[in-house]
């Protein structure tokens, strides 16, 4: 029964008041004068009826009317969105069918209400996994796509039937968008979005699930360390059983098992696996995750078991090695450390040093008696056939070059250009005064550690810190201690110790535990040389220390940053008294070689390369992938007339090219975005050209 919702004469409604009103009088006046015979309850009753007729006849006078919309059949639209990913294949719980199956039952023409809407309206049919897809009918719905973008596939519609008749769009999912939920907010907020009906298949009873909720790896300089591979799972109606967790690499190959026992239903637990099965650069690794007692189901993957086996693995790639780094050391006279430490990185693949050595200091510029015009350093004399040209002068330094990759390299000793000092990772400065240096020398190795963002480490020797006369230079600036004239290197006995900050930093400890890092410790050799600092930079780190025979404590090893890269200095004037023990206990093991690696390591560890390629998935896609590649010059600057093309090499090693666009904000930097429709190990691989290569 519809009720009037308009009125034809309006302007009858003062006369259709004045016969309710006159009405009403002459009701009450005739029932209680002139019907005294009546009880009450019957004249009442009576005299409601007679009024009650009487003002539906005065309202009749105003014409009530009433009125119905119907639209016009095929005049609007409709659309309906079937969602298709890959999620609809869970099976929830005392269920016989999917979600997919129940969904596509929906989706059958012969159903009333699709008859309905294809009677009254034009209807649009659409499937939706990332992207939208219009369709004839919805036949070919699977249910086995990769995604669900449905926040922003919404908002689209609306958008393309902006000026169309929409009268509303028919949502049928199982509410798991997988995309940024942020276009569908704005479009609501803007009143852009037409009615949304949405449909949503299977049952809040949670099926029985196990799933693997985030996966992650770290690593450390430490030497012996292996990659730690962390993970976070879930269960759903596993209560009271035994998971198993199995980590595989690349190549399918298990490297380790681990049970976790009497899981709970909905709490997350965790795992960590440790592994020394790595590759040098990109490693991939693969987590699996079951019920012991569904070991044979998860293998063939037989429906029914548990929701869905999707979320049951989970890949995590570490980047273990991108060197060979290059390392220079510098030092001011041929000694042991020089020695321990090149032996030391030899076995080093991700280290390459190369080393200048001055074995012959430059003499005073004046002629000596007896030299009979001979202008190359005395050092020479004896050899047979030497050239004189090629022989440093008399008033040159005689440097020796070991370990150089050409005849070419560092022909003129140290780096006189940033072209020259910029090619290494990090620099050495050993036992050698600062006067040796040029003022652009000096100069050019504080813009390797400030601009470059190289690591700069110097060594306590005769002539280092302020013996060397690095006060007041822009060397040492940069170093983490106050240079005191005062307080020059003293002979005494030292025993070495970590500080509290020493103790968190992987690559200062050599074993395992602490117990037997305070036992190797205690057996360290007594040092009898040490470079006294008697006070350290605001923001530098001590990290080791050294008592003295009265018990003073003085700093032994000191970092900081400076600019963009660090600098350490390394107050120990006799370390190699350290291998020394080693060789005399006659031990295979050498404690002083390991802890080089692990400096140098970490010396190297965040210096910036020429090329550096970075990708991480994009928040309103986590299917899609922004790779990002920053180029530099010679001189380490941005270089922004670069071509960067990316070799993409999937997990069934199918190879496509994709070119790299400059990034409009960013100089230096280039961007390519690519989809990971296929779950596995990806590759991407940057080719860097320029102009002048």
């Amino acid at each position: 029964m519809m009720l009037p919702d308009s009125w034809g004469s309006w302007t009858w409604i003062s006369v259709s008041l004045t016969i309710v009103a006159v009405s009403a009088l002459a009701v009450i006046v005739g029932y209680t004068w002139c019907a005294p015979r009546l009880n009450s309850p019957l004249r009442l009753a009576l005299g409601l009826a007679k009024w009650t007729a009487i003002a539906l006849l005065a309202i009749c006078l105003l014409e009530p009317q009433s009125q119905l919309k119907r639209a016009v059949p095929k005049a609007n639209i409709v659309a309906i969105l079937a969602d298709d990913s890959r999620s609809l294949q869970l099976q929830d719980a005392n269920s016989s069918d999917n979600r997919a199956q129940q969904l596509k039952h929906r989706l059958v023409e012969q159903n009333q209400w699709m008859q309905s809407l294809q009677s009254n309206f034009e209807v649009r049919n659409y499937l939706v996994d990332q992207q939208l897809h219009a369709v004839q009918d919805f036949q070919t719905h699977q249910g086995q796509a990769v995604g669900s973008h449905l926040n922003q596939v919404v908002p689209q519609i609306a958008e393309r039937m902006q000026n169309r008749p929409v009268a509303g769009i028919v949502l049928l999912t199982d509410g798991n968008a997988t995309d940024d939920p942020r276009p569908w907010r704005e479009a609501v907020a803007g009143g852009q979005l037409p009615p949304v009906y949405p449909v949503v298949v299977g049952r809040q009873v949670p099926p029985r699930d196990l799933m693997i909720l985030q996966i992650s790896s770290s690593q450390t300089n430490f030497e012996s360390a292996p990659i730690t591979i962390s993970a976070q799972l879930k269960a759903t109606g596993f209560s009271g059983e035994t998971i198993a967790t199995i980590l595989y690499n690349e190549q399918g190959q298990e490297l380790e098992r681990q049970l976790v026992q009497g899981v709970e239903d909905n709490r997350a637990f965790a795992v960590r696996f440790q592994t020394s099965e790595f590759q040098r650069g990109a490693s991939f690794f693969r987590l699996v995750a079951f019920s012991t007692r569904d070991e044979d189901a998860f293998l063939t993957q037989r429906e029914g078991v548990e929701a869905t086996w999707w979320n049951n693995q989970r890949w995590t790639v570490v980047d273990r090695g991108r060197g060979p780094y290059r390392v220079l050391y510098f030092g001011g006279r041929p000694n042991w450390d020089f020695k321990f430490l090149n032996r030391a990185l030899l076995d080093d693949p991700e280290l390459q040093l190369v080393g200048l050595l001055r074995v012959a200091d430059k003499e005073a510029k004046f002629t000596f008696r007896g030299y009979m015009e001979q202008q190359s350093n005395p050092l020479f004399r004896g050899f047979k056939n030497h050239d004189e040209d090629a022989a440093e002068a008399r008033d040159e330094a005689v440097v020796l070059r070991v370990g150089v990759e050409d005849a070419e390299q560092l022909k003129q000793g140290f780096p006189l250009t940033s072209d020259e000092l910029f090619a290494f990772d990090a620099l050495v400065i050993d036992d050698v005064e600062s006067s040796f240096f040029t003022e652009a020398q000096k100069s050019l190795i504080q813009q390797f550690v400030s601009l470059r963002g190289g690591a700069l480490l110097m060594l306590g020797g005769a002539n280092s810190f302020a013996a060397g006369g690095y006060d007041k230079t822009p060397i040492g600036e940069m170093l983490p201690i106050y240079l005191d004239a005062n307080a020059t290197p003293r002979a005494s006995r030292y025993r070495l110790d970590l500080t509290r900050d020493g103790w968190l930093q992987p690559w200062l400890r050599l074993e395992s535990t602490e117990e037997s890092e305070s036992r190797r410790l205690a057996e360290m050799p007594e040092f009898r040389t040490l470079n006294l600092a008697t006070a350290i930079k605001p923001g530098a780190t001590v990290l080791s220390r050294l008592r003295d025979a009265e018990s003073q404590m003085w700093p032994g090893l000191v970092t900081q940053s400076f600019g963009k890269g660090k600098t350490a200095a390394l107050l120990i004037g006799d370390l190699w008294r350290w291998q020394m023990q080693s060789d005399a206990t006659n031990t295979d093991k050498s404690d002083l070689a390991k802890s080089w690696r692990q400096t140098v390591r970490w010396l190297v560890a965040d210096v910036p390369r020429f090329v550096e390629v970075e990708c991480r998935p994009v928040v309103s896609d986590p299917d899609r992938y922004r790779i990002s590649i920053v180029v530099r010059d010679p001189d380490f600057k941005p270089l922004d007339n670069a071509q960067v093309a990316l070799q993409i090499v999937g997990p069934d090693q199918k190879k496509f090219e994709v070119r790299a666009e400059p990034n409009s904000e960013i100089a230096g930097r280039y961007e390519a975005e690519v989809f990971s429709r296929q779950p596995g190990a990806w590759r991407a691989i940057a080719t860097v050209t320029t102009n002048e290569s």
